[in-house]
């Protein structure tokens, strides 16, 4: 497209989309969509999360995950003021979770077997 032309609506959103997924340090914006309205959150990589934010969605330790204790020490301060003020429940959460596992192809609150583990089910 020339640089003087104006892009298409589509073209235009398509741009927004390639661009809001993922951003260049790994991190993904997941949208949270609530009954009190929606609003874009980015996701740092899972990999610079502290232990005790895996341990709060760790459905093997917590039957009902603590998604606002993962919140609070994941997320920006914007993005946890954000998430505080929508205040998601767990269908919301839930779902929100699983829009981050399609963004970065990860899975949240699931712990994988350990290698021990998996040598001794071998065995049997």
């Amino acid at each position: 497209m020339p640089e003087d032309e104006e892009p298409t609506a589509l073209e235009a959103v398509v741009a927004e989309v390639d661009t809001e997924e993922e951003a260049p340090d790994g991190s993904v914006i997941v949208e949270l969509r609530t009954k009190d309205g929606t609003v874009d959150i980015t996701v740092p990589r899972s990999g610079s999360w502290d232990v005790d934010a895996w341990a709060a969605i760790d459905v093997n330790r917590n039957p009902i995950p603590a998604y606002n204790e993962w919140a609070k020490l994941v997320l920006s301060d914007k993005d946890w003021e954000a998430w505080r003020d929508l205040r998601p429940n767990m269908d919301e959460a839930n779902d929100f979770f699983g829009r981050w596992a399609e963004l970065s192809g990860e899975t949240a609150g699931k712990s994988r077997p350990s290698s021990r583990s998996l040598r001794r089910a071998r065995r049997r």
